[in-house]
């Protein structure tokens, strides 16, 4: 075939690709076709999608052209020409190269879709969790959490009960960003623990900044946290306290298994250890709650503190089956 040299003309530009074509289509059904130049052509085709598209719509249009002529032709029989069975390879070819096309389009697409993950402890579990961006998350007792990433670097967690450490690796192009209690935190390069309730959100800010937002709240609030930061968030209201080393290092210290007291009082103490424990503890009698302790406990040790408790306050507990009751 001589009417076609496809290096004469640059790869890419449509017009020339389709002149292309169609002198190969021409040549195909006119011309006399040889074994050479099928190989011809299927180098040519080879050269890119381009050129398998532009072939395939000017012979889809020539056998639409050729089929709507023998509407308008008397029927008579025709012995069947063999340039169709040397097509064959070819069509084949291009339908392959199609569905390659498609599954590659399935696979990006799923490549570019959000992947999201779902975490949960039990009560008294832990676990850590290892993002891929080198972002680690340390899941508290009974905590249930939602991470999100995808192609585009977006990094986004749902922390929808519970308690965790966040000690995120930080990128301004791809802020870290945490959903909880009704308020969105960003990280701007951070350690922090977040602690969410139905009703509110506590945060503990150990290193860095967090930028803190109400997400539905009637009056939004806004707060810039920063190291040392202690923050209490609702619907309604957002207070920030600065803390010293030690009241940070309890806030954190479940990290280590212990709960740390402080003149807390019995009631919150209390509250505190049932949170890791089937094992509930309860108090009995007036103002006995109020009572105020100290010390470092196991906190998946509900009956030492008992004891310590009885034997600091001058309490006694009695064992009834998953409640230990503290009382005067």
């Amino acid at each position: 075939m001589t009417d076609v040299d496809s290096k004469e003309v640059p790869v890419g530009r449509a017009a020339e690709l389709e002149a292309q074509a169609t002198a190969w289509v021409r040549q195909q059904h006119f011309g006399d076709w040889s074994a050479d130049d099928q190989r011809a052509l299927d180098e040519w085709l080879s050269l890119s999608i381009g050129h398998q598209v532009a072939y395939w719509r000017i012979d889809a249009g020539f056998d639409t052209t050729k089929r709507l002529a023998a509407l308008h032709s008397p029927m008579r029989r025709q012995e069947v020409t063999s340039d169709r069975p040397r097509r064959w390879p070819f069509t084949l070819r291009m339908a392959a190269g199609f569905a390659t096309i498609c599954l590659v389009c399935v696979a990006a697409g799923t490549a570019l879709s959000p992947k999201q993950k779902s975490y949960a402890t039990p009560v008294g579990g832990q676990e850590i969790v290892h993002l891929a961006d080198g972002s680690q998350i340390e899941l508290n007792t009974n905590t249930h959490l939602r991470a999100e990433t995808n192609f585009f670097g977006k990094r986004t967690v749902w922390l929808d009960r519970g308690e965790a450490f966040f000690d995120i690796k930080h990128d301004d192009d791809h802020p870290f960003v945490v959903f909880a209690s009704g308020h969105r935190l960003t990280d701007l390069g951070t350690k922090f623990s977040v602690r969410a309730s139905s009703a509110r959100v506590r945060i503990a800010l150990v290193e860095g900044a967090i930028r803190l937002e109400s997400v539905d709240a009637a009056r939004p609030q806004r707060a810039t946290l920063v190291s040392g930061d202690v923050a209490i968030a609702d619907a309604h209201s957002v207070s920030v306290q600065r803390k010293p080393d030690l009241e940070l290092k309890r806030e954190v210290s479940w990290r280590r298994g212990l709960l740390i007291f402080q003149r807390t009082t019995l009631k919150d103490a209390i509250e505190e250890f049932n949170r890791y424990n089937t094992k509930q503890l309860q108090v009995r009698g007036r103002d006995v709650g109020e009572l105020q302790i100290g010390g470092t406990f196991n906190a998946n040790d509900p009956m030492l503190f008992a004891h310590a408790s009885s034997a600091m306050l001058g309490l006694r507990f009695s064992n009834h089956g998953n409640e230990l009751v503290l009382e005067r």
